[in-house]
């Protein structure tokens, strides 16, 4: 947007600490009581030679500080990972939020009664468009982008705490030398099951993220100003409901 004339700046209706707390910290803290369940379970010799007595010793807001910054450095390091994963990921059908915008694309597509599948290249340069209106315009849509950053935030915990379990029975089996989960193969058969109802709750949350932005672009669509955000609204709304 060339200027910000007429655009009224508002605090965030969520926090932005909330999306740290959601995304970052909580998977971070899934993942260190993971690996330190497993530690136990698998060689508690080995954990009983460590010296907790630092941690006994120290303050209870000290330790909670460490846990928490150590749980959000997971969280980010995790993200880091994604977004390097999303990088050297060359087809865009295999990034998680390309299949949930496609989803939600085609029932919107659908409630218009729009025929037709779209190309999915064009499906692509739709999701990279229609994010960046919503992140451009923030300031006109707070409700919108307050919503779609709020799903967001809780993608991420969901994929990032399934992250959580294979990642810790690698750093566990590094460390100890142990790599069979609690309970054997109905173990592994139970962990199985929930990294993919982790990563299907994650995959719902992106999903509704993607309906909260298809939504953004249509209300921005029906602005008459500023005449550019609204013309490049319709322009995208346009190619998402014409038929083809």
């Amino acid at each position: 947007m060339g200027r910000d004339e007429g655009i009224e700046f508002t605090l965030p209706t969520i926090p932005y600490f909330y999306h740290d707390i959601v995304a970052r910290i909580i998977p971070g803290m899934i993942q260190l009581g993971l690996i330190t369940y497993l530690c136990i379970y698998h060689s508690a010799e080995w954990v009983q030679k460590l010296n907790l007595k630092i941690l006994l010793d120290t303050s209870q807001f000290a330790v909670a500080v460490i846990l928490i910054a150590s749980a959000y450095f997971i969280g980010v390091f995790f993200e880091g990972w994604m977004l390097i994963g999303n990088i050297m990921v060359r087809g865009h059908i295999l990034r998680l939020y390309h299949f949930a915008f496609s989803s939600a694309l085609k029932s919107t597509r659908r409630n218009f009664n729009v025929a037709g599948n779209m190309d999915i290249n064009e499906v692509a340069i739709l999701t990279e468009e229609t994010s960046s209106i919503l992140e451009s315009y923030e300031p006109l849509a707070p409700h919108f982008f307050a919503r779609a950053t709020r799903f967001l935030a809780e993608a991420k915990m969901m994929l990032y705490s399934a992250l959580a379990m294979p990642t810790a029975i690698i750093v566990v089996g590094i460390t100890t030398g142990h790599w069979q989960p609690p309970g054997g193969d109905a173990g592994i058969a139970r962990g199985i099951v929930l990294f993919l109802l982790f990563v299907a709750a994650a995959f719902a949350r992106q999903r509704r993220r993607a309906v909260e932005i298809l939504r953004c672009v249509q209300y921005l669509a029906l602005r008459p100003e500023p005449a550019e955000v609204g013309q490049r609204a319709r322009t995208t709304w346009t190619r998402i409901v014409r038929n083809l």
